[in-house]
């Protein structure tokens, strides 16, 4: 990965993303882009993602990745096998987050955060 091969274990990037709140199909797909601290003139990573139902509780998770790597001769094809494994390794891991983020959603509802405690109405404030 970048990391690795820029020697920073504390490299971060910026992500932005669009996304309809309550369609998720092809037409209304997510998009997003990053933006990384190096190159960011050089190496462009820009995708797209969105449901489709298989049945009333199951869904599948659709992505498109568009990586371009441009005038970085030497260790350009490096760096797009880097970024293309992390990319991979990241979306190998969207089951395990999607599982947990809803038992964090159900522990919230649970302790009364659904229904607005969360975001300060407990306290009078509005």
């Amino acid at each position: 990965s970048l990391r690795v091969l820029l020697n920073d274990p504390e490299f971060a990037f910026e992500v932005s993303a669009r996304w309809h709140r309550t369609l998720f199909d092809k037409e209304h797909a997510m998009a997003y882009s990053i933006k990384l601290p190096v190159f960011s003139d050089r190496i462009s990573v820009e995708g797209k993602q969105w449901v489709s139902p298989l049945s009333p509780t199951t869904c599948r998770l659709h992505c498109r990745v568009a990586l371009s790597v441009t005038r970085l001769p030497a260790i350009g094809s490096q760096v797009a096998r880097g970024i293309e494994k992390g990319m991979k390794d990241a979306y190998a891991l969207l089951p395990q987050r999607v599982d947990e983020f809803g038992l964090l959603l159900a522990a919230a509802a649970s302790h009364g955060e659904a229904n607005g405690e969360a975001n300060g109405e407990a306290n009078g404030e509005a």
